[in-house]
């Protein structure tokens, strides 16, 4: 009964979460391809393990924000 009573007033705010979960996601993919290519132009000037830090710490927010808009 509190769930529904949460939900039920709240349809937007989750709403707004799902999709600002999904856009960072797509942000997420979007520097992953940028950092992909920057890797293979400037192979020596590219710094050892920046790329999967910035690549995963974008994913796993955008999927911690997707998972919040969800519950």
């Amino acid at each position: 009964m509190a769930m529904v009573g949460f939900v039920k007033h709240s349809k937007l705010p989750l709403r707004i979460m799902i999709m600002f979960g999904l856009l960072i996601s797509v942000i997420s993919i979007f520097i992953s391809i940028i950092f992909l290519f920057y890797k293979l132009f400037f192979w020596n000037s590219f710094e050892l393990g920046v790329a999967p830090v910035v690549i995963g710490f974008f994913f796993i927010s955008a999927i911690q924000i997707i998972l919040l808009g969800i519950v």
